[in-house]
């Protein structure tokens, strides 16, 4: 199970609440009203629930189609490529951000470095890319 956290780890919603901590330690830090910043958590909360229902309901509905029913190779075919889809992508974010980091300690130099800066400063695209 050990190595099953670690890949929860480097996925981009462990990613995205370490950022939503520090998007708020830094409000507080501002003098931002505690309110105003426990309104960050609840938006993270409610988007979450929200598509973590509906890929449950959709996975569901496919695990359960009639199609699918009858062919367990089927299934368990689908299953497999997710997971490593699912792995693939968590394994990417996971060393861009490494990576992201190494350039925000030791400011590297070079084309890599350059792109692997450009990567972390569009963040926000590189997650839209995944949903």
């Amino acid at each position: 199970m050990y190595p099953l956290g670690i890949l929860f780890g480097l996925g981009f919603d462990t990613s995205s609440e370490i950022a939503l901590l520090g998007i708020s330690s830094i409000q507080a830090t501002k003098g931002t009203s505690i309110w105003l910043i426990l309104l960050f958590p609840v938006l993270f909360t409610v988007g979450m629930c929200l598509l973590d229902t509906i890929d449950g309901a959709l996975m569901m509905t496919l695990y359960t189609s009639t199609a699918l029913a009858r062919d367990q190779i089927a299934i368990l075919y689908y299953s497999i490529v997710l997971t490593v889809i699912t792995v693939i992508v968590a394994m990417v974010i996971g060393v861009i951000q490494m990576l992201s980091l190494v350039v925000n300690v030791a400011n590297p130099k070079g084309a890599f470095w350059n792109g692997v800066e450009r990567a972390g400063e569009h963040w926000d695209a590189v997650g839209m890319l995944r949903s």
